[in-house]
């Protein structure tokens, strides 16, 4: 965990009542405390109940284990460590689903929606059929031209 989540729990632990700190362990208050950031101002405002105020969810999550291991009876611990078993067999079983080495190169089938796109037949334009047939009609001609004077340039005698 980084340093801040220890100094916002160095706050909270030292805003707690003398009874309830009492309940901590030592080792665990020193450890949280040489854990904790020097250099970083925690949000956390002792004058404000803390139920009002905005925690990190890494703070909330130390706060948990703190209350579980610390602070509530016997009864309540064995029903929160059952809840964490479950929440951990939970994601368990969505890693393995996810990552199981049996699917990891099966592929797939999608379903996808495909479109068949047919071949239409182009038709050109009624315009531009008449001027491709003019355009061929004056070639023809101009080339029956060419070659009418190029026949009779070449039998005319001059």
């Amino acid at each position: 965990m980084r340093p801040e989540i220890y100094t916002d729990i160095s706050v909270i632990i030292k805003m707690m009542p003398d009874e309830m700190k009492s309940r901590i362990s030592r080792e665990f208050i020193e450890f949280i405390e040489d854990k904790k950031s020097m250099n970083y101002l925690s949000s956390i405002n002792p004058k404000v109940p803390l139920g009002e105020q905005i925690l990190k969810e890494e703070t909330k999550v130390l706060l948990g284990i703190i209350y579980r291991d610390y602070l509530c009876d016997k009864v309540e611990k064995v029903r929160l460590l059952e809840k964490d078993k479950q929440e951990l067999d939970r994601l368990e079983l969505e890693k393995q689903q996810k990552y199981n080495p049996d699917n990891l190169f099966k592929k797939e089938t999608k379903k996808e929606n495909v479109q068949e796109t047919a071949l239409m037949k182009y038709k050109e334009s009624i315009f531009k059929s008449f001027f491709k047939k003019l355009k061929g009609i004056f070639i023809r001609m101009s080339n029956q031209q060419f070659s009418l004077n190029f026949h009779n340039s070449l039998f005319s005698t001059t």
